[in-house]
């Protein structure tokens, strides 16, 4: 109550008010660049090679330290894509290859959140036998990864 009658007190104070409505859209911290992977196989569908936008790593239990391994900020490599497809596939890791540029920008968002797009298109790509690539665009990526 204190609060509004400060309010209606400064409110008072001034020489003029102006009135109205302002609406925003959503504000979302995300990454840079959205969610994309091109897929495709060699050898008669016997191995799978991938380009991904990601940040997934797969992180290993020292026993050393009797802990994971803490791993270096800008270590980007994508083994557990590498596994994700490897198990949707049937395929031994071995025979999974993945690549990926340094991610900038990221935020953490392409750490686990491009998996269900690497598979979807190793999918397609095994089965048909030709290279496949998906792109999200900004509101899809949004929409599908709910952050």
């Amino acid at each position: 109550m204190q609060r509004l009658q400060q309010e209606d007190f400064m409110l008072s104070q001034c020489d003029r008010i102006i009135e109205g409505e302002v609406q925003m859209g959503g504000q979302e911290h995300f990454y840079l660049e959205p969610h994309s992977t091109l897929i495709w196989t060699v050898d008669g569908g016997n191995e799978v090679h991938m380009i991904s936008s990601t940040q997934a790593y797969a992180r290993k239990f020292d026993k050393n330290l009797g802990r994971i391994r803490p791993q270096k900020l800008a270590v980007v490599a994508p083994q557990k894509n590498q596994k994700y497809v490897s198990h949707a596939l049937g395929l031994p890791m071995s025979k999974v290859v993945c690549k990926t540029k340094l991610v900038g920008g990221g935020f953490g968002g392409k750490e686990t959140r491009s998996a269900f797009i690497v598979v979807a298109a190793s999918v397609q790509s095994y089965l048909l036998n030709r290279p496949v690539k998906i792109t999200l665009d900004r509101d899809v990526d949004m929409m599908i990864t709910g952050q």
